[in-house]
C-alpha cells in the first residue's frame, strides 16, 4: 500500500521511468571490478531489464458448460537484461572471481524504481544464474551489447510474494 497519496497533476517532480531504475547484484554481494570500482556503480550501462512472473493454471471441468474450479497452478519466472560490453565484462569478471565457472554462481538482483515525492518500489529477482549470453554485432552507430538470461527461481514485485504459503525449508 502506498505510504503517500499519488499527486495529480504531478507538477513538481517526475514519475518513475527507465532512468529512475537502479539494478544491483546482491547475495552474494558482487564485489569490485578489476579496476577497483564498486560493480554497482558500473551498472548504469544497461539498455533494458525485463522480468516476469507467470502462473499457469488448469481449469477443472465437469458435466457443465461452465468451469468448476481452477488449480493453484505453477509459477514460472524469467529475467533478462542487456548490458554494454564493458559492463558485461565487469559483471562476468566479478562473478568469476567468486567461483570458477561464472555460470554456476547463484546471485540475487535488487531493482529499485525511485523518484523524489513518490514511494520507492523495490523488486527482487532471486536465485539467478547466468543461463544465456547473447551477442549481436551489426553495422551502424549502436554500441556492442550483451544480452543475458538469468533464469530466476523467484520474483517479488515490490517485495510481495504471490503465493499464500511461501516455499520454505523444513523446520525440523
Amino acid at each position: 500500500m502506498p505510504s503517500q497519496p499519488i499527486p495529480y497533476p504531478l507538477v513538481g517532480g517526475y514519475r518513475q521511468s527507465f532512468v529512475s531504475t537502479e539494478v544491483t547484484f546482491v547475495q552474494p554481494a558482487v564485489g569490485a571490478t578489476p579496476a577497483g570500482q564498486a560493480l554497482q556503480l558500473a551498472l548504469r550501462g544497461y539498455k533494458s531489464i525485463k522480468y516476469t512472473r507467470k502462473r499457469t493454471r488448469a481449469v477443472v471441468r465437469g458435466n457443465h458448460p461452465d468451469p468448476l474450479a481452477k488449480t493453484r497452478g505453477e509459477n514460472e519466472y524469467t529475467c533478462e537484461a542487456e548490458y554494454l560490453l564493458a559492463e558485461y565484462n565487469a559483471i562476468q569478471a566479478a562473478i568469476q572471481a567468486l567461483q570458477a565457472g561464472y555460470g554456476d554462481v547463484f546471485f540475487n538482483l535488487v531493482i529499485m524504481h525511485a523518484e523524489p515525492g513518490l514511494d520507492a518500489v523495490t523488486d527482487s529477482v532471486i536465485g539467478c544464474t547466468i543461463d544465456t549470453t547473447e551477442n549481436e554485432s551489426q553495422q551502424g552507430p549502436d554500441p556492442t551489447m550483451r544480452k543475458m538470461e538469468f533464469g530466476p527461481l523467484k520474483v517479488l514485485f515490490n517485495g510481495i510474494d504471490d503465493v499464500q504459503v511461501p516455499l520454505q525449508g523444513s523446520q525440523g
